[in-house]
Order: structure tokens, then sequence, then C-alpha cells
């Protein structure tokens, strides 16, 4: 289930809509990519996650929502805690070693 209040990290596109397609392919993405800790990581943000996620994906066509990519996270079982320097990103327990191949 996804939280009520990713419509502020920008899960809505304006309309009220959600654009499942686009979660599909970040889901991929993720799980094809990233793997779990026991942990939430605060040294990578939902924020530069979703720059790497749109830079890989095609489909995308060079953008991500920073909300669909937490979205994304959330329904792959990832777990998050919301960051609390700024709240519309979120951390994750994510293995930095997952993404060290993206710089």
């Amino acid at each position: 289930m996804l939280p009520k209040n990713l419509f502020k990290n920008g899960f809505d596109s304006g309309d009220g809509s959600i654009d499942v397609d686009s979660l599909d392919h970040i889901r991929k993405f993720i799980s094809d990519n990233f793997k779990k800790t026991k942990n939430i990581n605060i040294k990578i943000g939902s924020y530069k996650l979703k720059h790497i996620a749109e830079n890989s994906i095609k489909e995308m066509n060079g953008f991500v929502s920073n909300g669909d990519f937490i979205a994304s996270m959330i329904l792959e079982g990832y777990e998050y805690k919301i960051d609390r320097n700024n709240k519309v990103n979120a951390n994750f327990n994510l293995s930095q070693d997952s993404v060290k191949s993206f710089f």
C-alpha cells in the first residue's frame, strides 16, 4: 500500500492520475539493479536515485518524478523514511554497493 502523503512528492501528475506504465518501468529498473539491506541508507536519497533511474531507463525519455520513484521503491518492498531535512525526499533500505556502478 502506498502512503497518502506521496502526492506532495510529485506522485500526482497534476490531474490526479498516476501513470502506471511509468511505475512498471521504474520498478523493473529497481528490481534489476538495486539490493535491499536491513538498515535505511542515509547516504543517498530518492532525488539522486531518481536521476540515476531517468538516465538509465530509455522508456522514460529522460524524466522520472521523485514521487514515482518513491512509490516504485515502496511497491518493490523497500522500507523508507522521509528525509528530515527535505520532506519531499526519502531514504530506503538500499545497499550502497548496488548504486556504486552508476557513478
